[in-house]
């Protein structure tokens, strides 16, 4: 009798090699958040440069609330952080233990940024530009070079 039982086995190979490709964008990533928590900036190079909120403005917060159990105020915040997580959770146990192809994980990423974007235009016509975290920066770049002219 055959045995048909699937077994998950990590792919270190696989990971390594990915890994070996995010390193840099990570660094510089992580400098960047480093440099912007140092000088008190907002994390969004897009809100800080044009004053406007970006699809994922509050997803950053919203994560925070999930970590302290405040599930309410996340959603309030970004109701994709959630989807998000599930998403990366989703991905790792995908790519690296049971090797679903990146093109098929990629089309679910595609479709979770399709609708973020669709979700971005709806807060916009109704929340913008008074309503966190859809408020306008007054302390862009922007609005610097506008208010001076």
């Amino acid at each position: 009798m055959k045995n048909n039982k699937r077994y998950l086995k990590f792919n270190k190979y696989l990971f390594l090699n990915d890994f070996k490709k995010i390193i840099i964008p990570g660094i510089i990533i992580s400098l960047y958040i480093f440099i912007c928590y140092i000088f008190k900036l907002r994390l969004c190079p897009i809100n800080y440069i044009t004053g406007f909120p970006c699809p994922a403005c509050g997803i950053t917060r919203s994560f925070f609330m999930l970590l302290k159990g405040k599930f309410f105020e996340s959603l309030i915040f970004h109701p994709f952080a959630l989807i998000v997580l599930i998403y990366a959770f989703y991905f790792i146990i995908g790519r690296y233990f049971i090797n679903i192809s990146y093109k098929n994980l990629e089309k679910v990423f595609v479709v979770i940024g399709i609708l973020m974007i669709i979700f971005y235009v709806i807060r916009m016509i109704y929340f913008f530009p008074s309503n966190e975290p859809i408020a306008y920066n007054y302390n862009s770049f922007f609005y610097y070079i506008y208010s001076k002219s």
